[in-house]
């Protein structure tokens, strides 16, 4: 009998203790505290640079007509995954001249290097690519610019947009015997409505209901004439998204032999405030690219920098925040304003939402609130929505599946608590049966 008591007593401390050190470690806060309303700090949740692109060249020296190839890798720093993401990459050729006066490096080429990224939290991934060396490529040092955005919007490394506010850097240096003497834009001489444009300097700006007209100049340094391509293409803001084209012009330049060219074009008419004009001009296979932005002053808009929240998988009971940081692009403050977070699981059915009515000021702020989930979810969408005025500007959806992100955060088959429950009486029926092998001897 007592060899039977000493079995029912190691029963009974097994079943006692198991179970709450298990739910210890997956309960969490029940506060349900408000930590938004406008009042969030940004930096604590969304921070510039917080992916990292890291991608040399293989090597450092190559020539006219080369594949040069560039491998390296890409990693999240954030406590939450990072998806659809894209890295972006713009070739500089270094120019000590305009870079002095701040109009950055010469721009030889940009594109896109890799879309549909997903980076679970502190997660890494290689990446690599080729760029194809022009046959006339002047020989000189050159780099390659990283840059990092999700929705093809929301800048996480660098801001695609600029020549100077750029990720890692990619040094390598082109040999080439011969001078191309290339016909090329001189950076340093373009200008807005005759005033002239910084490329790496504060957002240029166009008064209300001022017509803007940009110009440059092309040269030809060769001594023969050359007939040169020109393609302008406006977008709204940015260049990432296939939704921000909004107007193209394109025009053949004759130069001759030495000749310097004005060259120039006159913004359409757009609803959105900031206008971004892309120039390129290509002389055989090399590329001359210009990125003039500059934001309408009468157009009064904000914009969201980035939206998502704390940790994914949401776990049961555990705190969150979901959150939201924000701007007005071109006014102290933007009134009648509104910016809703709403997030629906797998069968659309509401896990949380927040709503912010009222300013949004010039410097970035942080929106949103704490939150907690009532059951173990590894499937969500995210909707994130800014109104203007009563109306919507802008919407965001974003879909965070596990089994796309990380499998291995996966709940499987049964969430967290139903897998205590589980495992509970699965141990209850493991150490009856020893007990009940011990009394039978």
């Amino acid at each position: 009998m007592s060899r039977l008591l000493h079995s029912l007593f190691i029963l009974s401390l097994l079943i006692a203790s198991a179970p709450v050190s298990l739910a210890q470690e997956t309960a969490g806060s029940s506060s349900s505290e408000t930590a938004g309303g406008g009042s969030l700090k940004c930096s604590d949740y969304y921070n510039l640079g917080s992916v990292s692109v890291d991608i040399p060249a293989a090597q450092t020296q190559t020539v006219p007509g080369a594949a040069l190839n560039f491998s390296g890798t890409m990693e999240n720093s954030n406590e939450y995954p990072i998806v659809n993401g894209m890295v972006y990459v713009k070739i500089f050729k270094r120019n000590l001249e305009s870079l002095t006066v701040g109009d950055a490096d010469e721009v030889v080429d940009e594109f896109v290097i890799a879309e549909s990224i997903n980076l679970p939290a502190k997660g890494k991934r290689e990446i690599t690519y080729d760029w194809r060396v022009p046959q006339n490529a002047e020989g000189g040092k050159y780099y390659a610019g990283y840059y990092f955005a999700t929705e093809a919007r929301y800048n996480l490394l660098g801001l695609s947009f600029t020549d100077h506010v750029i990720g890692a850097q990619a040094p390598f240096t082109i040999f080439n015997e011969s001078d191309p003497k290339i016909a090329k834009f001189l950076k340093i001489r373009t200008t807005i409505n005759g005033e002239d444009y910084k490329f790496a300097s504060f957002l240029a700006s166009s008064k209300p209901k001022q017509a803007v007209k940009i110009e440059t100049s092309i040269i030809n340094p060769s001594n023969i004439s050359k007939t040169i391509p020109i393609q302008f293409t406006q977008y709204a803001g940015d260049s990432l998204g296939k939704d921000t084209l909004r107007f193209t012009k394109a025009e053949l330049v004759t130069l001759a032999p030495g000749e310097i060219k004005t060259v120039s074009y006159e913004p359409q008419p757009q609803s959105e405030a900031e206008v971004y004009v892309v120039a390129v001009a290509q002389d055989n296979e090399a590329k001359s690219i210009l990125n003039v932005r500059y934001v309408q002053e009468e157009v009064k808009e904000n914009r969201v920098n980035f939206s998502g929240f704390t940790h994914f998988p949401l776990v049961k009971n555990q705190e969150e925040v979901l959150f939201a940081c924000a701007h007005s692009t071109n006014a102290l403050s933007a009134p009648g304003s509104a910016i809703v977070l709403r997030l629906t699981d797998r069968d659309g059915d509401l896990i949380h939402e927040y709503r912010y009515e009222g300013e949004i000021g010039k410097t970035v702020s942080g929106f949103g609130e704490k939150f907690i989930v009532s059951e173990d979810v590894d499937y969500v969408l995210l909707t994130t929505t800014l109104e203007r005025e009563g109306v919507v500007a802008e919407q965001v959806k974003v879909v965070y599946d596990c089994e796309v992100i990380d499998p291995e955060r996966c709940f499987k088959n049964v969430g967290a608590g139903e897998s205590i429950e589980l495992l509970k009486e699965n141990l209850f029926f493991q150490l009856f049966s020893i007990v009940v092998a011990l009394m039978l001897g």
